[in-house]
């Protein structure tokens, strides 16, 4: 990712995004941000530390799990006969 900008003070902050295809990723995989500052074309400073947890975000994968039951009783039997109801409980976590 790139981002250019002008410094308003010798101080400051700039959001850099960066935009990819996390989806071969797997859950917990981690992914580490390296930044370098040029000005033409010349390298000014870096920050290239792999082990820095601040330039560290973790993958994390949404998941679903459900429990289906008979509404009736709540119970895992469902007697065919005329309308029946089902009620399934989905929990998500990482949504």
């Amino acid at each position: 990712a790139e981002t250019e900008f002008v410094p308003e003070d010798t101080y400051g902050t700039v959001d850099v995004t960066f935009a990819f295809d996390a989806s071969d990723l797997k859950a917990k995989d981690k992914v580490v941000a390296f930044e370098s500052l040029s000005l033409n074309g010349k390298e000014l400073a870096s920050h290239a530390d792999i082990e820095d947890k601040s330039q560290t975000v973790t993958i994390t994968k949404p998941t679903l799990s459900t429990t289906a039951v008979d509404g009736l009783d709540a119970d895992k039997n469902l007697i065919g006969e005329g309308d029946v109801t089902i009620v399934d409980t989905v929990k998500y976590k990482n949504v």
